[in-house]
């Protein structure tokens, strides 16, 4: 259950260095792996 609160940190991490980087759509791509990765 440890790993399950551990992610949605990590996805706001993306999120942050999205609005950082102009290539909002790479970021949102490599969130998305992440989330089939976890289903």
């Amino acid at each position: 259950m440890s790993r399950l609160i551990e992610y949605p940190l990590l996805l706001q991490g993306l999120e942050q260095s999205l609005w950082l980087t102009p290539n909002k759509l790479l970021t949102k791509l490599l969130s998305f792996l992440i989330i089939y990765f976890l289903f």
